[in-house]
This record gives structure tokens, C-alpha cells and sequence, in this order.
């Protein structure tokens, strides 16, 4: 298992790896089903409306572009 090494290190001793058992991906239902891990580590499932940019009482306004920014891509660049 890949984080094999991590936790021989130290690290991630105390991480949960498993399948989060969705209801039916093939079907774009990514809801957890019942007896997913996720939902016994106390994730909370939203809806997919909920996830992205959104406005609401916090976010007043989406974020805007900067102007230029499509014509000089390397001013993206550090």
C-alpha cells in the first residue's frame, strides 16, 4: 500500500484509507450509501449545488478575472 512508507516514517499513522462506497457512480450518484467509512469518520454530505462558487451570505459577488490575464498567461507564472 502506498502509504506503507508514510507511516513507517511517522506520518499519517492515524489516516483512514477505503473505498467511500457511493450509492452509484455509474450512475452519477455519488451520495454515500449507508455503511460508507465516510460517513462513519463524520463526513457530512452535501448536495452537488452546495459545492463550487456559489453566492450567498459570505460571497456576496463571484470572484472576477483579472483583466489581461487570458492575453499574458505568464503573468500567471511566478
Amino acid at each position: 500500500m502506498w502509504c506503507s512508507g508514510w507511516r513507517a516514517w511517522g506520518e499519517e499513522v492515524q489516516a483512514s484509507i477505503a473505498e467511500p462506497l457511493f450509492a452509484d457512480p455509474a450512475k452519477g450518484d455519488y451520495s454515500y450509501r449507508a455503511d460508507s467509512p465516510a460517513l462513519k469518520l463524520g463526513i457530512v454530505p452535501i448536495h452537488p449545488q452546495e459545492a463550487g462558487l456559489y453566492v450567498n451570505a459570505n460571497r456576496p459577488v463571484l470572484p472576477r478575472e483579472a483583466e489581461g490575464v487570458r492575453e499574458h498567461p505568464e503573468w500567471l507564472q511566478q
